[in-house]
């Protein structure tokens, strides 16, 4: 390996991508096996905005001196690109290389301090094996690239071992790739919107509506967004596609707006397209030209744009807010979630994530936390919207904790622009039959399955107390109205309540009519005050 025609990185004094080249072709034909690790320091063009460019030298400096520490001495390391590494070893097996790894995992975890400053890091990885998964260089490095992808697009902070089916999967992305391409080129064709009603919980009646992208390859394959958004995203596609959404949204709900003034629109908004530096003036443009009321147009955001500290996002944002667009938290729950942070959004709708609204009804501490978010956010004037309502049993619970809208298969799929039209502008649907109207069994099912909540409430009242439902049977009672009537349980004093009066009261009137009457009458006006004389 000649050094001279490839000198060393200057900050981190390692060699560099062509000299890993250099070497592997050199050693090829000589080796059993070989073993390439490729790491990636995940966001760090973050570490360089918060702490600068200078700062972030002193990071890749410190970085390489330590993995340097972690090798063996028949391991070698090289700077492949600015924020990325490349360890290898011949003749290794691969735990050899994964436990290098499992190192640089756990060095990850740890803080680190530089120049008073400390700071946390974390790592994508990829592993290729020669000549198991490629044989020559080229493939080498194709695959470390298709493997890292791979860790990026999972999450972050992980290793991914190179298999053949990621390279099918590539080359199915790459596809789909062109055809995106190609669909935009020629005037989006194959793209669609597709609306599914926001509607209030109390009444079901229409508020709006989430226009939804959808795409269809030319020979009619319907792709999934999941498939389809990353890939718009990973290659700014989602700038151009991003504002025809929008435009077709704005030109579909101006019409509905004849029918329905106060119809409002949710359009996403990509992490992306916020990053544009025209982006502002690209959407007020578009509200110009079709007269749109920017009042009637919610943006939905994701909670980690709300907290990003890129200076265009927060530009873009503070310029929409000036203008009076009106923000939505989309899935709120999944990222940062937390009741304390919640304020610090400048939105004026928070969409809780379907995945607490599905399991309302059998986890205790997903009803607290979505009934603490309501009451928060209507103390601080913002609105709620509960996504993924799916079940009659869903909108169950969420009527009786306050949410202003719902959004969900329950009420309807997302639908064609005319089948939309039909049912909601035009036909006005009212979703009655839908609505849940909370009933005396229902709410004795609500009180029986939270009867140690209740319970340990009443247990705190110094005054005796006595739970009932509307046919008159005792539910549950507190410790207190156990000592009053001297009773050694909660079952004996339920049992045993009627005997534990007297035949009549003072007036002359049975007992038994007498208390029936009583409660006939604070169910029918909602309270009644009574003198009442008991057995002791």
């Amino acid at each position: 390996m000649n050094n001279k025609s490839h000198p060393k990185d200057g900050l981190t004094n390692l060699l560099m991508r062509r000299s890993c080249i250099n070497n592997f072709e050199s050693r090829k034909d000589n080796v059993l096996n070989a073993i390439f690790l490729l790491i990636d320091i995940d966001d760090f063009s973050r570490l360089n905005f918060v702490y600068g460019h200078s700062f972030g030298d002193l990071v890749l400096e410190k970085i390489s001196k330590d993995f340097q520490g972690m090798l063996p001495t028949d391991f070698e390391i090289y700077r492949y690109s600015s924020d990325q590494f490349i360890i290898s070893c011949y003749g290794k097996k691969t735990k050899n290389m994964q436990d290098i790894c499992s190192k640089i995992f756990s060095y990850s975890k740890r803080t680190h301090l530089i120049n008073n400053e400390t700071f946390s890091i974390s790592f994508s990885a990829s592993e290729v094996s020669y000549p198991t998964d490629a044989s020559d260089w080229d493939n080498i490095e194709k695959n470390l690239l298709i493997a890292l992808s791979h860790a990026k697009n999972n999450g972050k902070n992980q290793l991914s071992i190179f298999h053949n089916q990621m390279l099918n999967e590539k080359l199915v992305e790459q596809s789909l790739l062109d055809e995106l391409t190609s669909a935009i080129h020629n005037d989006f064709a194959g793209f669609r919107l597709v609306y599914q009603p926001i509607c209030y919980t109390k009444t079901l009646l229409i508020h709006g509506a989430e226009a939804l992208l959808r795409f269809e390859t030319s020979d009619g394959l319907s792709i999934s967004p999941v498939e389809f958004i990353p890939i718009l995203e990973n290659t700014n596609l989602i700038i151009p596609v991003g504002l025809w959404v929008l435009e077709q949204a704005l030109i579909t709900c101006k019409k509905w707006q004849q029918l329905i003034p106060s119809f409002v629109v949710n359009v996403n908004v990509s992490y992306i397209q916020l990053q544009t530096k025209t982006f502002c003036e690209d959407v007020i443009k578009l509200l110009e030209k079709h007269s749109f009321d920017a009042s009637l147009l919610t943006l939905e955001l994701t909670e980690s744009q709300y907290l990003e500290d890129d200076l265009d996002v927060i530009k873009n944002l503070t310029t929409l807010r000036d203008n009076n667009f009106l923000f939505a938290v989309d899935d709120f729950g999944t990222g940062y979630s937390s009741l304390s942070r919640l304020m610090e959004l400048d939105s004026d709708v928070i969409k809780i994530d379907r995945s607490f609204v599905q399991k309302l009804n059998s986890n205790l501490s997903n009803y607290d936390f979505i009934k603490s978010v309501v009451d928060l956010c209507h103390k601080n004037n913002k609105k709620v919207c509960t996504e993924g309502v799916e079940k009659k049993e869903d909108l169950q619970a969420i009527s009786l904790i306050n949410a202003d809208y719902v959004q969900g298969y329950y009420i309807s799929r997302p639908l064609e622009i005319d089948q939309f039209a039909e049912k909601y502008i035009i036909g006005t649907a009212d979703n009655r039959d839908l609505l849940f109207v909370p009933d005396a069994s229902y709410r004795k099912k609500q009180v029986t399955d939270n009867h140690k909540l209740l319970l340990s409430l009443f247990n705190v009242m110094p005054i005796a107390l006595s739970l009932w439902n509307s046919r008159y049977e005792n539910i549950m009672c507190n410790n207190a109205a156990l000592d009053l009537f001297d009773c050694e349980s909660e079952d004996v004093f339920i049992q045993n309540f009627f005997k534990l009066n007297p035949p009549k009261q003072p007036c002359g009137q049975c007992s038994q009519e007498k208390f029936d009457s009583y409660m006939e009458a604070a169910y029918l006006t909602g309270k009644s005050l009574f003198l009442w004389e008991h057995c002791t």
